[in-house]
């Protein structure tokens, strides 16, 4: 994980020497940090999946790939997909999905919730809440209920709490080593 935060790191830390050489306006130190968090979140986001565990029938094949969707407005932009091409994890490749709402029929992995103007946060979590989801919500003060990893920014680093409760109810396994990076555990997982 290490190197490939350091290479997604370094190309959101080349944004402003790229807009001087293109002529366009430098970003200003807000715009900068915003695409590094962003491109941090989007390699936790991948990264993850190394630390759950799915039921076996959640996949159709042992090499089906894990799909990540991203539920609502896409904060990313070419940030995901930078960070997922070309990732494997246990044979199976990471693809990406784009949904502006949840459907009944959507089959995600690792659903992030990015916030929708036509479908309600708890709605999402509602309709995912017995599903093989591991879901993921991002810059809430409080963790919502059914969400299994909330990002939330601490002392200007992206950081995640974690609610095992909900995992489990969907039949997920997380990771003792994930959850003692948490800032946060909820219900007394750790």
């Amino acid at each position: 994980m290490k190197g490939r935060l350091c290479r997604l790191l370094a190309q959101a830390l080349l944004l402003l020497p790229l807009a001087a050489v293109t002529g366009k306006a430098a970003p200003s130190l807000a715009q900068e940090r915003a695409q590094l968090e962003l491109a941090i979140k989007a390699t936790y986001l991948y990264k993850f999946a190394g630390f759950v565990q799915w039921p076996a029938e959640t996949f159709e094949s042992e090499k089906s790939p894990i799909r990540l969707c991203v539920i609502g407005r896409d904060p990313f932009g070419t940030l995901l997909p930078r960070a997922v091409e070309g990732q494997v994890l246990n044979d199976r490749p990471f693809s990406i999905q784009y949904l502006p709402v949840v459907m009944p029929n959507a089959r995600c992995h690792i659903a992030y919730i990015a916030g929708s103007p036509r479908q309600a946060m708890g709605d999402i979590l509602d309709m995912l809440k017995d599903r093989p989801v591991l879901t993921v919500t991002d810059g809430l003060r409080r963790m919502p209920a059914g969400s299994v990893i909330n990002f939330v920014v601490v002392d200007q680093h992206v950081r995640f709490e974690i609610d095992p409760r909900p995992a489990a109810r969907k039949g997920l396994s997380i990771s003792a080593k994930l959850m003692d990076v948490a800032v946060e555990v909820h219900g007394g997982g750790r």
